[in-house]
């Protein structure tokens, strides 16, 4: 697979999801692997994660030399 085709097909897919959750749904509960939070909670915590290790890897490059 090319460089950045995965990440855009996951982007692609992440926006048709998100667009079909109806708006009356996005604070309604559900089980998920890390417990009971709601669609928007779970955003919320996917792009939170997603900064958290965006900083690690900062980190890493701005610390850890030419790797």
């Amino acid at each position: 697979m090319a460089p950045g085709v995965f990440k855009d097909q996951s982007y692609e897919h992440l926006l048709q999801t998100l667009s079909s959750l109806p708006e009356a749904d996005w604070d309604i509960p559900c089980e998920a692997p890390i417990g009971k939070l709601t669609p928007r909670q779970a955003l919320g915590r996917l792009t939170f994660h997603m900064g958290y290790h965006s900083g690690q890897i900062g980190l890493i490059r701005k610390y850890g030399g030419n790797l």
